[in-house]
């Protein structure tokens, strides 16, 4: 067996478990078997190449990622009062803007997520992403403040230098 398969397939015995909610003799064996099923498809059609060292890794980010999705929804929760308090004011004139900036990330995964991140906040659509540069459709021009050096690109700045700090190591 390949070094790694043994982990995959516990936390995802850890997750059944967890998600089944109760533990008896039948659950537990149905645990394992899904488990280790599991844990071959992943191994064989979706981490194709995965050794302990990037199996790591990805544990070592797993803070983070948490981290970011908590971000996530309390931005989409602000966004969403944001135009909310827009919709509802007196105010009948709405600005709308595109806004332009570059990102500082190094990795197209990282600055795809966080177009993708900008697009799930209500009030902003991302436009367009070529390299490093964003044009993002702002509902009101209020909105286009904190796009540039945003906490998502922070947190995923952090998540970069995990896998940064193990290539020079």
């Amino acid at each position: 067996m390949k070094e790694g398969f043994g982990l995959l397939t516990v936390l995802f015995f850890i997750l059944w478990l967890a998600f089944n909610g109760r533990f008896t003799v039948e659950v537990a064996l149905f645990g394992v078997a899904i488990s280790f099923g599991l844990a071959l498809f992943v191994r064989k059609y979706v981490l194709r190449g995965l050794s302990m060292k990037k199996e790591l890794q990805i544990l070592q980010k797993t803070p983070l990622f948490l981290r970011y999705v908590w971000l996530l929804i309390k931005e989409i929760v602000l966004a969403n009062k944001a135009v909310l308090k827009l919709i509802l004011s007196s105010r009948f004139q709405v600005q709308p803007k595109l806004a332009v900036f570059q990102s500082s990330l190094r990795k197209r995964s990282s600055r795809v997520t966080l177009a993708d991140c900008i697009t799930l906040t209500p009030g902003t659509i991302t436009v367009s992403l070529e390299k490093n540069s964003y044009v993002v459709h702002c509902l009101d021009e209020s909105f286009e403040d904190g796009l540039e050096n945003s906490s998502f690109e922070q947190r995923l700045k952090d998540i970069e230098a995990i896998g940064r700090k193990e290539e020079k190591a």
